[in-house]
C-alpha cells in the first residue's frame, strides 16, 4: 500500500468476482427498511464513467441484475466525445460557437445536436430526451474571427473542468438510464 491509500474489504459481489462485470471499479451495498436492498456501483469502459444507484431490491440478486442492466444500457448506448473550441453552428439566422473544449456524452447511434435560437446545444436521446445542454457563444459580425487550427498550451482542456463536466454528464446519464430502466421494469411487472 502506498501513501494516502486505503483498502477496505468489499461486500460488492461485482468487485469480489462473484458476479463479475467488466469495468466495475467501486461500490457499496446497503439495506434499510425504507429502501430495502441497495447497491451503488461505479464502472468505466472506453473512457465512459457510469454510476448506477439501485434501490428497493427485494433480494440482493435483484440489485445486481438491475445494476448490470443499467451498465449494459449505458455502455452499449453512449460514448464521450470532445468538441473543440470554435466549432460553429447556425440556426435561425444566427451563428454560435463553442468557447472552449467541451466534453459531450452522446448516444452512439444518434448524436446530431439540436441548436436552439438562444444558442443552447442540446444532446438528445433517440426518444428526444435532453441528456446534456451546453450554452454556446453567439457570434456577432464584428466578433467572427477565423479559428486557429494549431493547438497551443492555452487550447488544452482544463482537467478539472473536464472532470466536473464528466461527472455532471454521468449524473444526467444515470438519471436518464434509471428513468428508462424503471419505466421498463414497471411495465414488465404490470403485465
Amino acid at each position: 500500500m502506498g501513501y494516502n491509500t486505503c483498502h477496505a474489504p468489499s461486500h460488492v459481489k461485482m468487485l469480489k468476482g462473484e458476479l463479475p462485470y467488466d469495468g466495475v471499479n467501486g461500490g457499496k451495498t446497503g439495506y434499510v427498511d425504507q429502501s430495502k436492498q441497495t447497491l451503488a456501483t461505479s464502472a468505466e469502459k472506453n473512457g465512459l464513467q457510469l454510476i448506477a444507484i439501485v434501490l428497493k431490491g427485494d433480494w440482493k440478486k435483484d440489485v445486481y441484475e438491475d445494476t448490470a442492466a443499467m451498465f449494459d444500457y449505458g455502455f452499449n448506448g453512449f460514448k464521450n466525445e470532445f468538441m473543440p473550441p470554435g466549432k460553429k453552428f447556425s440556426t435561425g439566422g444566427k451563428e454560435f460557437q463553442t468557447e472552449k473544449t467541451e466534453l459531450l456524452t452522446v448516444p452512439i447511434d444518434n448524436h446530431n445536436p439540436v441548436i436552439t435560437t438562444s444558442g443552447q446545444l442540446l444532446v438528445q436521446s433517440k426518444a428526444g430526451d435532453t441528456i446534456q445542454t451546453i450554452q454556446l457563444q453567439e457570434n456577432t459580425p464584428q466578433e467572427i474571427q477565423p479559428v486557429n487550427e494549431t493547438k497551443t498550451a492555452v487550447d488544452e482542456p482544463n482537467n478539472w473542468n473536464i472532470a466536473v463536466k464528466t461527472t455532471i454528464g454521468m449524473i444526467v446519464l444515470l438519471i436518464v438510464v434509471v428513468a428508462v430502466y424503471m419505466n421498463k421494469r414497471r411495465r414488465r411487472h404490470a403485465e
